[in-house]
């Protein structure tokens, strides 16, 4: 479950971005005009719907979070995480043994990109390391098989993730990617990933090296930051067949990245907690329910930034609290949902709304 300050720093980070006018590719070639606020209750609950409304980080707020409901991100995050759990393991092993090859004889270098990897996973780090700890061996074509196979395995996170990004900006199903593109795309996300480790060991031991005490620990926090925010904004366009700008996915890209890195200092504590909590009900399998709680809570996050995007860019807000739609934005938006399913290139979906009693 995503924090209230989660939410509060995206809203006031991404007000002012999702004010002015852009572009999307499933949106009207022209600038979406500027939602109109109203709202089918009346009374109190009325009087609470339109306040929200006309306040822009509340009802940016609140347009993202009806949005992740709409979409029941929560079911991608969940997908995410259980694909995510099952790729771990070999793709942990493609890496050690890749990095076995591509760094021999450079057993530092080659450590510091495995333990920045298992850092990722505080507290179970260390267990999913002693199982993925030693590299594949034996003759080349074995190895390659080998490795081909753990790759494969570890694509999986990445199709469930490419699935739900374009679940979220409404792709219709006729655009998807076919059966290889999607998994260079797969592959592609997988390169950026350990570009990404080999980048966040080289930020450790600058900022140790340069500077330490209080002012390591801020220039380290700043500095992760910045190279997870570079990985989400890559990762945002890449995983999503949607034509975006990286103005577009910057936004969101700011409130994953620092929002992982604020996760990942917080992550021991939330970890521990999770597993000592299972362990009197799960014993030995409270490791995993602690691991697929943190891939399931990456999952929301990143799913949480992507649907920012989307408001933002397309200007989906403000948002209704009720049914059935009562401002423009509640309509475009439901209407990209109704135009998301079609099946067939040669299908046409047109989309109407009754006329309803709404206060303005």
């Amino acid at each position: 479950m995503l924090t209230a300050a989660t939410m509060t720093v995206l809203a006031v980070s991404l007000a002012k971005v999702a004010a002015e006018p852009t572009s999307s590719s499933n949106a009207a070639a022209s600038t979406p005009p500027r939602a109109t606020v109203g709202t089918t209750k009346s009374g109190v609950l009325g009087r609470i719907d339109l306040y929200q409304q006309t306040r822009r980080p509340l009802a940016f707020t609140v347009a993202v979070a009806k949005k992740f409901g709409d979409d029941r991100a929560g079911r991608l995050a969940a997908l995410i995480a259980y694909y995510g759990f099952f790729s771990i393991f070999p793709a942990m092993l493609a890496l050690v043994t890749v990095l076995g090859f591509v760094l021999e004889g450079r057993d530092d270098l080659r450590r510091d990109i495995a333990d920045s990897a298992l850092a990722q996973f505080p507290v179970i780090g260390a267990e999913i390391g002693n199982q993925v700890g030693h590299q594949l061996t034996g003759n080349t074509i074995a190895l390659v098989v080998g490795i081909a196979g753990a790759v494969w395995a570890g694509m999986a996170a990445m199709q469930a993730a490419q699935d739900a990004m374009n679940e979220v900006w409404d792709v219709p199903r006729t655009r998807y990617p076919n059966f290889a593109m999607k998994r260079l795309r797969s592959v592609a996300m997988l390169l950026l990933i350990l570009v990404g480790l080999a980048a966040s060991s080289t930020i450790s031991q600058l900022a140790v090296n340069v500077v330490s005490g209080v002012l390591a620990t801020i220039a380290l926090f700043v500095a992760t930051a910045a190279c997870n925010t570079l990985m989400y904004l890559v990762a945002f366009r890449l995983l999503t067949v949607a034509r975006l700008t990286w103005r577009q996915v910057l936004p969101g890209a700011a409130v994953g990245g620092i929002g992982y890195t604020a996760l990942q200092v917080v992550g021991t504590l939330y970890i521990t907690r999770t597993v000592n909590g299972a362990q009197e009900t799960y014993g030995t399998f409270a490791v995993v329910i602690g691991l697929l709680s943190w891939i399931y809570l990456i999952a929301q996050l990143t799913v949480f930034a992507a649907e920012a995007n989307v408001v933002a860019a397309r200007r989906e807000w403000p948002r209704s609290l009720f049914t059935p739609a009562a401002t423009s934005a509640d309509e475009r938006t439901v209407a990209a949902q109704a135009t998301e399913n079609t099946m067939d290139p040669e299908e046409s979906v047109s989309v109407s709304f009754d006329a309803r009693q709404v206060t303005r």
